[in-house]
């Protein structure tokens, strides 16, 4: 069978949301290497860390919801139907979700440690998937 049918709130523990990419197991469809696609939920009080992806291209489209995002040092507020592409190097930090966001992520391509944080009293740190893409609570 070459098609994969599912449901986001059933997707593996591991997954966080990912529908695909290069961290699923060998013998799933949804492991690749072209890219990864997450449809993802933050809450008031959550926020998304300093970051860039050294590789690729990000697009993220938001559903729902409202936030204050940091672009490459400058301040945004994004609302559900708007959407952000940008190139690998974009600085983004989301630093208050103002209504619950619903949003999708797309990534191309999948590749390891793509993620690195940015922390004004430290030199950047890299993590893998399984250490990124978790908002981080405020409280």
């Amino acid at each position: 069978m070459n098609y994969h049918i599912g449901q986001i709130d059933k997707l593996p523990a591991y997954a966080r949301g990912w529908l695909c990419g290069h961290f699923y197991p060998s013998n799933s469809l949804l492991k690749t290497d072209q890219l990864e696609i997450k449809y993802g939920h933050l809450s008031p009080g959550q926020t998304s860390p300093n970051h860039y992806h050294p590789t690729g291209q990000e697009m993220l489209i938001f559903i729902t919801g409202k936030a204050k995002m940091i672009l490459d040092g400058k301040q945004y507020i994004i609302k559900a139907g708007d959407f952000i592409f940008q190139q690998a190097g974009v600085h983004e930090t989301i630093t208050q979700i103002i209504e619950a966001v619903t949003y999708i992520a797309i990534r191309t391509p999948s590749v390891p440690n793509n993620k690195v944080f940015v922390s004004s009293s430290s030199s950047p740190t890299t993590k893998t998937k399984s250490d990124t893409n978790q908002p981080t609570s405020t409280n």
